[in-house]
């Protein structure tokens, strides 16, 4: 998976260097893939780090001597930190810095017809939705994912209509009526003269 390092700060800024292999040494020994000088860069002395290809992604490992920063954050001494596109890492407390960008693959060059993958890969191609640039049919990506999620819209949809139809149907139904509970009348005397009429 090719990369890209774009020294940001210090005496090679400005720098755009890419790899395209699964490990990259970096730091003030001359044998790094990028270099930083002790005399151009007296805060990289003894610095070394690697950016490694694994099978979790990319990651920083700091090999050397100090702290390497990673979005302004310290790296642990040992162990990796994994590396995202866009990352900038700083060798040191004050520079020199760098942006990590993970390129695309290149396309393979010439007209070579693709190979041809078994029928089971087919099938489910069918049924993943689409590329984020869209589809062969000419469809725009928006209007390419639509279709290809229209179903379990759909579904999704019915589902919670027939949800919301139960509860309705549950509150009109079944819950107690509003008005208050007929209050027995009072037997006392009292109460009798009140409520009988005299007659």
């Amino acid at each position: 998976m090719p990369i890209e390092v774009l020294i940001l700060s210090g005496a090679r800024r400005g720098e755009q260097l890419k790899f395209d292999k699964d490990r990259v040494s970096i730091g003030d020994d001359r044998e790094s893939d990028v270099y930083f000088s002790a005399r151009k860069h007296p805060e990289a002395g003894g610095k070394q780090a690697q950016l490694v290809l694994d099978d979790y992604g990319w990651r920083i490992h700091n090999v050397g001597e100090g702290d390497w920063y990673l979005n302004q954050t310290v790296l642990p001494v040992s162990g990796a930190s994994p590396l995202r596109s866009g990352d900038v890492v700083r060798v040191s407390e004050v520079g020199p810095d760098f942006r990590f960008t993970i390129l695309p693959e290149a396309k393979p060059a010439g007209g070579k017809p693709p190979v041809p993958r078994p029928a089971a890969e087919q099938e489910t191609e069918v049924l993943s939705p689409p590329a984020a640039g869209g589809d062969e049919q000419g469809l725009s990506p928006l209007a390419a994912r639509f279709v290809s999620y229209w179903p379990a819209v759909a579904v999704g949809l019915l589902a919670f209509l027939a949800v919301l139809a139960g509860l309705i149907a549950l509150r009109s139904s079944g819950s107690p009526s509003q008005t208050p509970p007929a209050v027995a009348p009072d037997s006392s005397p009292a109460a009798r003269e009140i409520v009988e009429p005299d007659g």
